[in-house]
This record gives structure tokens, C-alpha cells and sequence, in this order.
């Protein structure tokens, strides 16, 4: 029965995977607000740029979420597959890693069952599993701790790891906790204090780069960060989450009264403590669940380690994998319907390459629908150069935190800096609500200020065209 779970699990993920790669969209708001900034530091823009005390375009991410995208575009080329190439090869070395460390450091049945409980909990995380956030990225890190760990260059290894975690999510080290503390019980406080060493070196390297201010990342992540409290609504699936990732890993311990060795026992209670720790960013606004994922390599290594030899024991990641395979199903519409999108998206380019001047942009409508499709269009329109001023998911963000965004953009306004929009036909130019609240993401004076400095002029396919009432723009 594990031989069977794993080759499903394996299908599952392979097949969501394929179907994100062939959909021609992304299935997430924030893919495209990842891969913007990204692009525009690969041309020259700062990749931090902060205007009247907010940023721009890059919020709260560490600068390698946005670099491994710049990388991908240069490499692959300027196409919406780029990222999710990148993401696909980080899931991939993830399974790669623990399957060799798992069958190098085990017998053929315990390495089986850390596989198993791997490959279930990544049906459990679709779509974090494979989109170009930095999960996926994440997690290829956390494999490559575990594996060093018990290994003469474990120590850079891990260091290098947090290091490079850390400047994609700055809360990434709660994921090598467990690795950490087996470290410190093998080495102690120089062990980790080397290791600490090398993660902080890497951890500034990036931003020795031009154009990624240190500052500038401060300012943004205590703003959007150190201004959220954790949100109730949340709490609920997180706890759902916790219970089923650890319930196998508990469940082989309690079952099967027989000795282990004192550094295993050590490492799973300290992995049940690290998902517990976790449930704190787990539960911010805008989060969720999928927070526990790039732990899995951990979970794995601790199922292992727990040694679950009675059937029951090495059955209940079934019980993760069977939620997985339910998710899937219910999202398996997801990647075909936002395939759809390219029409709008193809739309959108043609009507942009009309312009001689270039200054076209993408803009907003009343629902999160038409939000999630412009999100899709600024990106070809940005991957062919016209690139975007505003974002609205930065705005969301920063409205999330009590900051009104949109009021800096006031003078593009008055003073036509965009010479044509492009909104959702029919709908009420920039009248919509965020994911965090029902009031509007732009200002009532942001939308006065646009509908007495634009006007609407034609209609094509999806898309009405806003031009500057004051003759062209300036």
C-alpha cells in the first residue's frame, strides 16, 4: 500500500504540474507581482524602489524571490513559462535530494515511508507546490539541510541553506530549527556559530548587488510585516494543517513501545514543536496553511526516523494524501479555466502595440475576477516592455496595514503620465475591493482624479480604452 500511495502521489503532483506549465497563466495574483520586479531589474530598475515612503512594485519578499525570476528570463527567455520552469526544477530536486538521502541513510521500508509521507504532503499544498512564489524554492533548501546534516560539510551546508531561505522569506529559519538543534547536539554553540557565520554572509550577498538597497528591504518588510496581526479566520485550517502532518509522525511513536535512539526522538519532538511554531505566520493576513509546506522535507526525515513498522502506522500518510487527491480534484478546472485568460491577454498586447509612444498600461475594474486577469496582462504587457507604475496587490498590502497607496499615483493622473488605459469593459474604473477588506484598494480621489483627467473613447473585445481628456500625454 505505501508502493501504491507514493506512485499516486507522484502522478498527482506530476499531472497538476504538467496542466500549470501548459495553461499559459499562473494560478496565483502574486506569480505576477513575484515575476514584474524581476523583469525590471534585469533592465536597470532598482528592484526596492520606494516612492513617498512605500514601495512600488516589490513588497515583502527577500530579493532571491525576485533574482531567481531574472535569472529564469535570461535564461529561458521572456516568456510566462520562464518561472514556472524554475519553480518545476526546485520541486524536482526536492524529491531528488530526499529520495537519495532516504535510501543512502535507510533500509528499503523506512525510506519508503519518509517518501511516502514527502509526496503526500505535496498533493496537500497544490498550487504552492509548483507556482513561482518562493515556497517551492524554500523547501529545495530545507531537502538540502537535511541532507547535509549528517555530513562533514553540514555545517556550511546548513548555513548556506538558512542563508539563502531567509532572503527569500525573512522567517524561513523556523524551517531548519530541527536540523539546528541536531546540529548544536553534535557540535555545540561553535558548530552553530560558524554555521550562523556563513548564513549571515550569505544572506547580504545579494544586496552588495546594484540597485537592491538593504534599507530600502528594512523599510519595506517592517512596514507590511511588523504592522499585521494574526488573523482568527485563519486559525482553523492552519490547526487542520498541523493535525494532519503530524498526526502519522505522533501516531508511529505512541503505537509501538520499542527503544529508539535518543537524538531521533529528540529530532521529532522538536519537528512537532517547529509546526506548532509555525501556525504564528501561518494564521498573518494573506497567508494560510501552505505555510507549513517547505517543512515537509523535515516532516519526512522525522516520519522516517519514527519508524513506523505496523501497518497501521505506515498507512495513515494515506490519510494526507487523500485530502491532497481531494483538493486536486476540486481544483482541476482551475489551470483550464485561467488558460482562458489569454485571449484578454493577447487583446491586451495588440491593443497596446497600436500605440507609437508606448505608454500604455493595465488597469483595474470593480471584481478580485477582472483583478486576477489584469494581474496575467500586466505581465505580457510587461514582458514585451511596456512596463507598469501600479500594482494593486501592493496596494492591497499596504492597506492591510492601514496605508493608502494609490494617493501617490494622483499626479500620473492630473498630469496624464499614462496616455492610455485599458480596464475591464463595463465596469467601474478602479472601484475594487481587496482580498483583506470590503473598502476599495485606490482612493476615492484616486478614482475622482482618474475618471476628471480621463475619458472613455472605445470599446474592444474586453477591454474599454481610457485616454486623456487633455489632448495626449505628457
Amino acid at each position: 500500500m505505501v508502493a501504491v500511495g507514493i506512485c499516486l502521489a507522484s502522478a498527482t503532483v506530476l499531472f497538476q504540474y504538467l496542466q500549470y506549465v501548459s495553461s499559459g497563466a499562473y494560478l496565483d495574483h502574486i506569480e505576477s507581482s513575484v515575476l514584474i520586479p524581476g523583469y525590471n531589474y534585469l533592465h536597470g530598475r532598482a528592484l526596492y524602489e520606494i516612492q513617498d515612503g512605500a514601495p512600488r512594485l516589490a513588497t515583502f519578499y527577500g530579493p532571491l524571490a525576485y533574482l531567481i525570476h531574472s535569472l529564469a528570463l535570461a535564461t529561458v527567455g521572456p516568456y510566462i513559462i520562464s518561472g514556472k520552469i524554475f519553480s518545476g526544477l526546485a520541486l524536482l530536486g526536492t524529491v531528488t535530494l530526499l529520495v537519495w538521502h532516504f535510501r543512502r541513510h535507510a533500509t528499503f521500508g523506512p525510506s519508503c515511508n519518509g517518501v511516502f509521507m514527502l509526496l503526500a504532503g505535496l498533493t496537500l499544498f497544490y498550487p504552492v507546490t509548483i507556482w513561482i512564489r518562493p515556497d517551492p524554492f524554500e523547501m529545495m533548501l530545507v531537502a538540502v539541510a537535511v541532507v547535509a546534516a549528517n555530513r562533514r560539510w553540514g555545517v556550511i551546508g546548513l548555513g548556506a541553506s538558512i542563508g539563502l531561505a531567509v532572503n527569500f522569506k525573512i522567517h524561513a529559519f523556523f524551517y531548519f530549527l530541527p536540523v539546528i538543534f541536531e546540529l548544536y547536539g553534535r557540535g555545540g554553540l561553535r558548530s552553530l556559530a560558524r554555521a550562523a557565520g556563513v548564513a549571515g554572509i550569505i544572506f547580504l550577498i545579494p544586496f552588495l548587488l546594484p540597485g537592491i538597497s538593504l534599507s530600502d528591504y528594512v523599510t519595506v518588510l517592517s512596514q507590511q510585516v511588523g504592522g499585521r496581526a494574526p488573523e482568527l479566520g485563519l486559525l482553523v485550517p492552519a490547526i487542520w494543517a498541523m493535525l494532519l502532518l503530524c498526526f502519522p509522525i505522533v501516531f508511529a511513536l505512541v503505537s509501538e513501545q520499542r527503544d529508539r535512539p535518543r537524538k531521533d526522538l529528540a529530532y521529532v519532538r522538536i519537528t512537532i514543536g517547529t509546526v506548532i511554531l509555525l501556525i504564528y505566520p501561518a494564521t498573518f493576513p494573506g497567508a494560510g496553511p501552505y505555510h507549513f509546506m517547505p517543512l515537509l522535507p523535515v516532516l519526512a526525515e522525522a516520519y522516517m526516523r519514527a519508524g513506523p513498522s505496523n501497518i497501521r502506522a505506515r498507512l495513515f500518510p494515506w490519510i494526507i494524501l487523500l485530502n491532497g487527491l481531494h483538493i486536486a480534484s476540486y481544483n482541476l478546472a482551475v489551470p483550464r479555466m485561467v488558460s482562458g485568460w489569454q485571449v484578454t491577454t493577447d487583446q491586451a498586447l495588440a491593443l497596446a502595440q497600436t500605440r507609437a509612444d508606448r505608454s500604455v498600461e493595465i488597469g483595474y475594474g470593480d471584481n478580485l475576477l477582472s483583478y486576477n486577469i489584469a494581474q496575467l496582462s500586466r505581465v505580457v504587457l510587461t514582458l514585451k516592455d511596456y512596463p507598469p507604475s501600479i500594482d494593486a496587490q501592493v496596494l492591497m498590502e499596504l492597506a492591510s496595514v492601514g496605508v493608502d497607496g494609490s494617493k501617490r499615483w494622483l499626479p500620473y493622473l492630473t498630469q496624464c503620465q499614462v496616455g492610455l488605459w485599458l480596464l475591464p469593459a463595463g465596469e467601474r474604473p478602479f472601484a475594487m475591493a481587496g482580498y483583506y477588506g470590503k473598502n476599495s484598494v485606490f482612493s476615492e480621489a484616486f478614482q475622482q482624479a482618474f475618471t476628471t483627467n480621463y475619458r472613455r473613447t472605445s470599446t474592444a473585445g474586453y477591454f474599454d480604452l481610457w485616454e486623456c481628456a487633455h489632448g495626449p500625454a505628457r
